[in-house]
């Protein structure tokens, strides 16, 4: 899909929805290059690692573009879900959320293995997000509102 019909979704999702944030563009990369020379990136521009969770919130936001590779995330669960490491033992298990958020093990081990994640085999180094109404992004773009 052309850029245009993405922004025109945009205009039409603010003007019936009236969403507080910005929906967004985002897109998975298996380059590095395919980042945009502005986007934010949270180790270089604050100096700190943060969760994806996160990056998205402040895209949300501000209206800004972020960009996000392993050395840029703080959180496994992230790095898990985006492909970029494997589930480690303790995830697969239930010890993660087991007693914290699950009352019990076998619930905690089931709920783990529901979670969806990108395999590591699909190759993707990062992640770029931004602002529907303004994307550059033309590939393999999924939105979210």
């Amino acid at each position: 899909m052309e850029l245009k019909k993405w922004h025109e979704i945009s205009a039409k999702l603010e003007k019936y929805l009236r969403p507080e944030t910005f929906p967004l563009a985002i897109r998975l990369i298996k380059d590095e290059k395919d980042i945009p020379e502005k986007a934010i990136r949270p180790l270089r521009d604050f100096k700190c690692r943060l969760c994806v969770c996160q990056g998205f919130s402040y895209a949300k936001k501000t209206g800004k573009t972020v960009a996000f590779n392993f050395e840029d995330n703080y959180c496994i669960e992230g790095a898990v879900a985006l492909g970029w490491v494997e589930k480690p033992l303790y995830m697969k298990d239930g010890s993660a959320i087991y007693p914290r958020l699950v009352p019990n093990k076998q619930t905690a081990e089931s709920l783990e293995a529901m979670k969806y994640s990108i395999s590591t085999k699909e190759g993707y180094k990062g992640i770029v997000t931004s602002p529907l109404a303004v994307t550059r992004i033309e590939r393999n773009l999924y939105f979210s509102v």
